[in-house]
């Protein structure tokens, strides 16, 4: 396996990339009641107020999971429900979808029904995996987390500062100290990951806990300092 590492960004890109993440935060807020249309390819995703928007950073994990013909897939860190609707789409039999955030679940059972998935997704408040019965394993695990871990500074807008950040990577070590749970002997995770993340920390704790990974996409965005990625995570052999 291929030691990952990307270019250290200045801090003037730094400056960049929190600029972004204030646009993000006031995107989030100033959503009308009743939601917004997202032109997210190709689809026009609802997102309702406070729920993360679909962005680049999913696109590649929709473009690379590997999703068959009657899997049994999960989505964690759900959001709009925007991938957990690709992965209905592509074939899944059954899409767990989760997301801390109780605005996400309603947000991600109206896009169901908007895309005439609903007998499909099914959607629960979950701190990661606390949702989850102990017998429930699937073929593939989708997960675009919040990339940072820098500290949520103000409690009161919690589901919004968590869907950029993950205090202290908490997030990344429940999931990767207890995704073994719920992943089938041969499943698959596809995650998403960017160069203004922790990436390297996040790699290291799959390794830590047994996952081998391998880049399946990388999506510049042009005129930007943005990079986003999409990890395949599987047991090592």
């Amino acid at each position: 396996m291929k030691k990952f590492e990307i270019k250290k960004l200045t801090q003037a890109e730094e400056i960049l990339v929190e600029a972004e993440r204030q646009k993000i935060f006031e995107r989030m807020r100033s959503v009308p009641d009743g939601g917004v249309e997202v032109e997210h390819l190709g689809k026009k995703i609802t997102v309702l107020k406070g729920v993360f928007w679909p962005r680049y950073d999913s696109e590649e994990v929709i473009r690379k999971m590997e999703i068959k013909k009657g899997d049994d897939v999960l989505d964690v860190c759900t959001g709009s429900g925007v991938i957990a609707v690709h992965e209905a789409l592509n074939g899944a039999r059954k899409v767990v979808a989760l997301d801390i955030n109780p605005e996400a679940v309603k947000n991600t059972l109206l896009n169901a029904k908007k895309f005439g998935v609903e007998n499909i997704i099914e959607a629960r408040v979950s701190d990661v995996f606390s949702a989850l019965k102990s017998d429930e394993q699937f073929d593939v695990i989708t997960c675009n987390p919040p990339f940072s871990k820098k500290q949520i500074s103000d409690p009161d807008e919690k589901f919004v500062k968590q869907s950029i950040k993950d205090e202290g990577h908490m997030l990344h070590r429940n999931f990767f100290e207890n995704v073994g749970k719920y992943l089938k002997p041969d499943g698959k995770i596809f995650m998403a990951d960017a160069n203004f993340g922790n990436v390297e920390d996040v790699l290291s704790l799959a390794t830590q806990n047994g996952y081998e990974y391998e880049v399946v996409g990388v999506n510049a965005i042009a005129n930007t300092v943005l990079i986003y990625y999409a990890f395949r995570f599987t047991r090592k052999l």
